[in-house]
């Protein structure tokens, strides 16, 4: 029995460290995943993705998935106020449709930052659970390439490289590609600032320019702010 007992402990033990590596590989498939079927219906663009290993953060990610369905609230009741027409909220079907095939539905394009090599799906809002692969669109906000601020949102995972975790590297100049209905926007970060996690001004647009904000949180581990790229379309 006590070796019985020891063997269940050993394995319990070995299941255990194991279930984040192999979070992470999934996480790593589904993203690429949808990378490549988004790529394949609506662009040629290619590039590599460098998730790395990290840490279990099922706190942050719910803390950041209430923080992000808060803004889609502002932006939905600032919108009902001035009676502006919203965007769709990239509903997936359901008959004859696999998992990925039905999340791909609600990827409306691919965000890439060369200089910190990130490469990831946007989705047009996005579940809790999708927030390991991808960066949300908050829908109500500009579409990519249109007048007005598109504001992404994104999670600052732990592990070096991971989704938003190497946005504070970015400086004043530096560019951010956007793929959206197969055509390709460059950005030029115009604004770095940290705010308090009820700044909503960062959803403010300006109806005289094409903008885009990413928001993550800041600092990684603590996420007591939140880190504001700013970016302007290059014409």
């Amino acid at each position: 029995m006590k070796k019985f007992l020891a063997i269940l402990f050993i394995l319990l033990g070995v299941g255990l460290l194991a279930y984040t590596p192999l979070r992470e590989l999934y996480d790593e498939y589904e993203k690429n995943k949808l990378i490549e079927m988004y790529e394949k219906n609506n662009s040629d663009t290619d590039g590599d993705s460098n998730l790395q290993g990290s840490e279990s953060e099922e706190e942050n990610i719910s803390d950041f998935y209430e923080y992000f369905s808060g803004l889609q609230t502002i932006v939905e009741n600032r919108n009902s106020s001035e009676s502006a027409g919203t965007n769709g909220d990239g509903a997936t079907g359901t008959n004859g449709e696999d998992n990925t095939e039905k999340k791909l539905k609600n990827v409306i394009g691919i965000i890439s930052i060369d200089k910190i090599n990130v490469k990831l799906p946007i989705k047009n809002y996005f579940k809790e659970e999708e927030i390991w692969s991808s960066v949300g669109h908050i829908p109500g906000t500009a579409n990519p390439g249109e007048t007005g601020n598109c504001v992404i949102a994104g999670h600052r995972a732990r592990a070096k490289g991971r989704l938003f975790n190497r946005l504070d590297e970015l400086e004043l100049g530096d560019t951010i590609s956007i793929t959206y209905n197969s055509n390709n926007f460059e950005y030029k970060v115009s604004e770095i600032k940290i705010v308090e996690p009820t700044d909503v001004s960062v959803l403010n647009s300006n109806k005289d320019e094409v903008s885009l904000t990413l928001i993550t949180c800041h600092p990684v581990r603590v996420l007591s702010h939140r880190l504001i790229i700013k970016a302007i379309l290059i014409p």
